[in-house]
């Protein structure tokens, strides 16, 4: 499998990585409140064109916080092809869900922060924010990303950042 990963053009390949990107981002409100289907996309290495109109790829279900209950988070990889829009066709010989692992590209920072060894996201107290690893996301109309330099354990970014989940699968 991982030979065939490691194939793939559209992955950014390291020596033992592949790095794949959302195709949407979204703002925090939007991530961490509503469900979502994000989209990756790839292409198949034994394949030069996918089926008509479709491109390979894989969806990861999220399911948002739930009101109080921040054990109501969940991110799934998508494994039924039926289940997929018609944009998207499913290959689950390249999908490895024991080798994925999760990190947010946020905003225009340039790097990708790893989150899915940080357990789930919570909101503080307060419900303000949003908090997952060492990343607060205010919950509401805050304004302007705020400034980093009081917050010298984490990284406070504002309502209107963009949030765009990357893939690593490691092999």
């Amino acid at each position: 499998l991982m030979a065939k990963l490691n194939e793939v053009p559209a992955f950014t390949s390291y020596k033992n990585y592949s790095r794949i990107l959302s195709v949407d981002d979204y703002s925090p409100k939007e991530f961490f409140q509503q469900d979502n289907d994000i989209k990756f996309y790839f292409n198949h290495p034994n394949t030069e064109k996918c089926h008509d109109g479709e491109k390979c790829g894989f969806i990861l279900r999220v399911t948002a916080l739930f009101e109080n209950v921040d054990d109501s988070f969940e991110v799934q990889v998508v494994i039924n092809p039926k289940s997929y829009p018609s944009d998207i066709h499913f290959h689950n010989q390249c999908v490895d869900v024991a080798t994925m692992h999760i990190a947010l590209r946020i905003g225009n920072m340039n790097a990708d922060y790893p989150v899915s060894w940080s357990g789930k996201p919570s909101r503080d107290g307060s419900n303000k924010h949003y908090m997952w690893g060492q990343h607060r996301f205010f919950s509401d109309n805050e304004g302007t990303h705020p400034t980093n330099s009081d917050h010298k354990w984490f990284w406070l970014h504002g309502s209107d950042v963009r949030v765009r989940l990357v893939v690593y699968h490691f092999g």
